[in-house]
């Protein structure tokens, strides 16, 4: 009896220990955050869209699997391509972030140019996975960056 005692607190302490594991990689997936912006000239006619990614983790991002919306305001047409699903690797180090200019197809460019001053548009991305670097695992050096910083 005492031996069924102690493995079924064995038991019970290795489900807390996986909630607990489970529970941290949520916080580490909501520390990560990313945003979009159009603002005119900040970034060039071919990558009209600022994408900004904050690493609010422990940990250093590998990758982001992104979702990216560009609507002409009253049109139903996703601009940034059929299916919006976009990948951010560039690396970004606990607790700083990151910012880079994306390209949009060239036919969505055309599309914003021709509707300059008469109709706005919405630019959104919402983070989808985040992927982190295991402890122990090789980290590429970092590529001089004036869009990087650390907060």
């Amino acid at each position: 009896m005492i031996i069924g005692g102690v493995v079924a607190a064995v038991v019970v302490g290795g489900a807390a220990a996986a909630y607990s594991l489970r529970e941290r990689e949520a916080d580490e997936q909501k520390a990560v955050t990313i945003h979009a912006s159009y603002v005119k000239g900040e970034c060039g006619a071919a990558t009209p869209v600022k994408l900004s990614v904050d690493n609010g983790s422990e940990k250093t991002l590998k990758a982001l699997s992104f979702e990216l919306d560009v609507y002409l305001d009253g049109d139903s047409t996703n601009l940034a391509g059929a299916d919006g699903h976009e990948t951010w690797t560039k690396i970004v180090k606990p607790h700083a972030s990151a910012s880079t200019c994306l390209a949009l197809p060239r036919e969505a460019r055309e599309r914003i140019a021709k509707a300059a001053g008469r109709r706005s548009y919405t630019v959104r991305a919402e983070g989808r996975v985040a992927v982190f670097y295991a402890e122990g695992e090789y980290i590429p050096p970092e590529a001089p960056s004036a869009s990087a910083s650390h907060h």
